[in-house]
């Protein structure tokens, strides 16, 4: 594991990070609420997750066309 950190490490991403970007992998853009569920893992944490990736332009947030409230996440072309 250590091993894998120092690569991601090298692309400026943390292991946190990483299982964000790969439970987006291949998938449609997914509300915040469903990530924190599948990933066990607070609101709170995936806020902050997607805050740090969406700065390094590897991740991408949306508002809702109907709700301006809700929100979608999606992997950029470089995530």
């Amino acid at each position: 594991s250590h091993a894998f950190a120092a690569r991601l490490a090298s692309r400026d991403v943390t292991v946190a990070e990483w299982c964000l970007l790969r439970a987006l992998y291949a998938r449609e853009p997914l509300a915040p609420s469903r990530l924190a569920d599948e990933m066990g893992v607070t609101r709170g944490a995936i806020t902050r997750l997607a805050d740090r990736l969406i700065v390094k332009g590897l991740l991408v947030r949306t508002a809702s066309a109907e709700d301006g409230r809700a929100q979608t996440l999606a992997l950029t072309e470089g995530g």
